[in-house]
């Protein structure tokens, strides 16, 4: 799907149900050439494995801006994330269930993007990290559910190598957060974070 949004304005990309088979299309989307002021909501997303993820704004594409990612569901997706995020400045992604995806994929990867949301959201059993961040400034993760990130370096919420000015708050979460060398200014309040007895 290609899409020219007019400078000023929003696109909006939603998902739709088969007439025929009365059932939700399952849809991929990456997003390339620095898309911006783009609004993808209301998709059932499953059964990819080319590497991607689910919703992909592509890497080493700078000037992206202005990106929601809203009431998706995302599944038995493999690769990447279900939502990979690069690039980009002023992003949210609010109100997502991403879940079962395996092949080490993480439910939200956030790189080198800046002023960001995740929020509302329902990240549950996927093979990699709940939330990863690279390089990732003034962000805020809050008011989510983030269960089951058992796989190989995964955590539920990892901050790596350049993050800055982040506030992780009131989430429910198993296993850890994870912080890496470089990361500064971190905010972490009012979460439950439920070991499940693990050692």
């Amino acid at each position: 799907m290609g899409v020219s949004p007019v400078c000023g304005t929003f696109v909006w990309l939603r998902g739709s149900i088969s007439q025929r088979a009365r059932r939700p299309f399952p849809l991929w989307f990456a997003l390339f050439d620095a898309p911006s002021h783009l609004r993808v909501q209301g998709l059932l997303i499953q059964r990819f494995a080319g590497g991607a993820g689910g919703i992909s704004v592509t890497r080493n594409e700078p000037g992206s801006n202005h990106i929601t990612i809203s009431n998706n569901e995302i599944r038995f997706v493999s690769g990447h994330a279900g939502a990979g995020l690069n690039f980009c400045d002023n992003v949210t992604v609010e109100n997502c269930y991403i879940h079962h995806c395996p092949a080490w994929t993480t439910a939200v990867f956030i790189s080198r993007v800046n002023d960001f949301v995740v929020r509302n959201c329902r990240l549950d059993k996927n093979s990699g990290s709940g939330v990863r961040h690279y390089e990732a400034k003034r962000g805020k993760i809050h008011d989510n559910v983030i269960l089951n990130h058992y796989g190989m370096h995964s955590s539920t919420i990892n901050v790596y190598e350049g993050c800055e000015d982040i506030t992780i708050e009131r989430n429910h979460m198993h296993n850890v957060i994870a912080i890496n060398r470089n990361a500064e200014n971190l905010v972490i309040r009012q979460n439950v974070v439920d070991s499940q007895c693990r050692f």
